[in-house]
């Protein structure tokens, strides 16, 4: 491959970055926009119904909760990180793969489920190998 080629192939690469995290930010403008308007309406109908003295029940206050909840969990998921209620990623730990926050890393926690699947389906294949022989 010739040198000439590659600002072309750099700049190729910079315009598809740039354009696919546009696309990224849009649809992430649009589902806030959209989770936003629905809270919206659902808070101001309590409003309303509590200003007209109607009694709410806790059913709504929970819905409430749980439209908070289940968007922060969408937003992690579509980033592709899954985080609990009280837990933040930042980049840094998923470039790095450390837990500022715990103190301890992956590794340091004990192995993980795929780790153990592994291991238990080559103790299997190694009892299976055994007892054949």
């Amino acid at each position: 491959m010739s040198t000439r080629y590659i600002p072309h192939i750099i700049y190729t690469i910079a315009i598809t970055s740039i354009t696919t995290h546009l696309l990224n930010q849009r649809k992430s403008f649009e589902d806030q926009r959209y989770h936003i308007r629905t809270h919206i309406s659902l808070l101001e109908s309590t409003v309303s119904r509590l200003r007209a003295g109607e009694e709410v029940d806790g059913e709504v206050y929970e819905r409430i909760e749980r439209m908070k909840r289940e968007y922060e969990v969408d937003r992690s998921a579509a980033r592709g990180v899954r985080v609990d209620e009280k837990e933040v990623i930042g980049w840094r730990e998923v470039l790095l793969g450390n837990r500022s926050g715990s103190g301890e890393s992956r590794s340091e926690s004990g192995p993980s489920e795929w780790e153990k699947r592994d291991l238990e389906r080559v103790r299997q294949e190694i009892e299976k190998e055994s007892s054949s022989s």
